[in-house]
């Protein structure tokens, strides 16, 4: 999905605020970068998920090493988890023409479930 199908679904009428969906990054996907999405105060904020596939392959048990709003996580439910419970996440966000806006705090509550990969991770039960 790219940056502008996200935003075209996230600010739809019958999409809600707070909604969010993860995507492989349009720019960087190739590099292992995954996309959050987030509609809030109606507008779509896209914050960056950095991966690192060439060392995450290369140990063993696998660990993804996702790199998300200052925290390096071990799989891209753990980055899930982290958005769905920790609701409020303060960075830096990417806006529609690519600058960068200080953004207190990036609001995520709800789960864009047309997704293919949101439907992965909706069905996702933690089990630690």
């Amino acid at each position: 999905m790219t940056r502008e199908e996200a935003e075209k679904c996230l600010l739809a009428t019958d999409c809600k605020d707070k909604t969010y969906l993860v995507r492989i990054s349009g720019t960087d996907g190739e590099d292992g970068d995954f996309a959050l999405s987030v509609r809030h105060d109606d507008h779509c904020h896209h914050l960056k998920i950095q991966g690192n596939p060439k060392i995450a392959l290369s140990e063993s048990p696998y660990n993804a090493r996702l790199k998300f709003a200052g925290r390096e996580f071990s799989s891209l439910p753990e980055v899930i988890d982290y958005v769905t419970y920790e609701q409020e996440i303060e960075m830096d966000t990417e806006d529609e023409t690519g600058d960068f806006h200080s953004c207190s705090k990036v609001i995520c509550l709800l789960v864009f479930t047309k997704s293919p990969l949101n439907g992965a991770m909706i069905g996702y039960e933690k089990t630690k």
